[in-house]
């Protein structure tokens, strides 16, 4: 019997590569981000927004971490005593998670860009979580408001500590690809700064109890004696002024009570509401004394009442009430 040709030849192999090395891959999320959420007609649908919000957390983890693989392939394990470089090749290890990672960037690699805020790379880290594994609902606007500050800063620290560092010839691509972000990053700006418009006077005029959203990490929720504490960009709701300022928090007033977590939500001396320390439109880089049931005038925490107040005696860090009740003993 005569062997066929098969019999003889070696089995065909599929040639086609997928080739993304770390900082391409990353940028490549971005890409696909302002695909995404600026699609070129029309408004990004749900489908888009959920993508969206995956694919920039992607992006985040993957760019920080091709910055610490840079360093040391070992700062991108959680255990980097425990580095193996086969089980590195192969993805058999766990990872550094998002926070983590921030903080090892910025130990071991020294970066000129500041990364952050904060707020946004947890809002975006929450809001990840969110459609991951609860699949819920969230507005559009304030998914692209969210990415337009992450976008921004993750561009400016690709330029100034990725591809400085990076040796590969693969830089020519990544400047294309991040020329291809900034052209879908503009009509995203553009549309945000529209929804920004009506309500930009009210913001300008209460900056110093307006503070930053939950979801879109814009400086949009506005305390202002309402019955309901809502962010007037995204529209989320965050209910009654002291359910607000709970959870701002994040913390339970159960909890507080049982001993398992600090108080972080004190009584307002002057209208008995719930206030909290936090960032502000006025003062974004410090934390300061939020009233959210009158927006009242405080700043510190009486050491003798325990309520957040107006300080008048700073060296004894007393309000008014208890320094007129002090003295009104003598």
């Amino acid at each position: 019997m005569t062997a066929s040709r098969t019999d003889h030849e070696p089995p065909k192999t599929d040639q086609r590569r997928i080739h993304f090395p770390p900082i391409l891959n990353g940028l490549d999320y971005l890409e696909s981000t302002v695909t995404l959420l600026g699609p070129t007609e029309g408004e990004p649908s749900a489908r888009d927004v959920k993508y969206a919000v995956l694919h920039l957390q992607a992006a985040v983890e993957t760019l920080l971490k091709a910055r610490l693989a840079l360093k040391e392939a070992k700062l991108v394990w959680v255990k980097p005593d425990e580095y193996e470089e086969q089980k590195h090749q192969a993805g058999a290890f766990k990872s550094v998670g998002w926070e983590d990672a921030i903080k090892r960037v910025k130990r071991e690699c020294e970066p000129t860009t500041k990364i952050g805020p904060p707020r946004i790379y947890k809002a975006l880290a929450d809001m990840r979580n969110r459609f991951q594994h609860l699949g819920v609902s969230e507005s559009a606007t304030g998914v692209e408001a969210l990415a337009i500050p992450v976008l921004d800063n993750l561009l400016t620290f690709v330029t100034a500590d990725l591809l400085p560092n990076d040796d590969t010839a693969e830089w020519q691509a990544a400047e294309e690809s991040m020329e291809r972000v900034r052209s879908g990053l503009s009509p995203i700006k553009d549309f945000v700064a529209h929804r920004l418009d009506p309500i930009r006077d009210a913001l300008d005029y209460q900056q110093s109890s307006t503070i930053a959203c939950l979801s879109c990490a814009q400086l949009t929720v506005m305390i202002d004696g309402s019955d309901v504490v809502t962010c007037a960009l995204c529209g989320r709701n965050y209910g009654e002024p002291h359910e607000a300022a709970w959870e701002y928090t994040d913390t339970s007033p159960y909890l507080v009570a049982k001993g398992r977590e600090s108080a972080e939500v004190f009584d307002c001396a002057e209208c008995g509401g719930a206030a909290i320390q936090t960032t502000t439109a006025s003062a974004p880089e410090k934390e300061s004394w939020v009233c959210f049931r009158a927006a009242c005038e405080i700043n510190g925490l009486c050491q003798f009442c325990n309520q957040a107040a107006d300080i008048v005696f700073p060296e004894a860090e007393m309000c008014q009430n208890c320094l007129d009740y002090k003295y009104a003993k003598f």
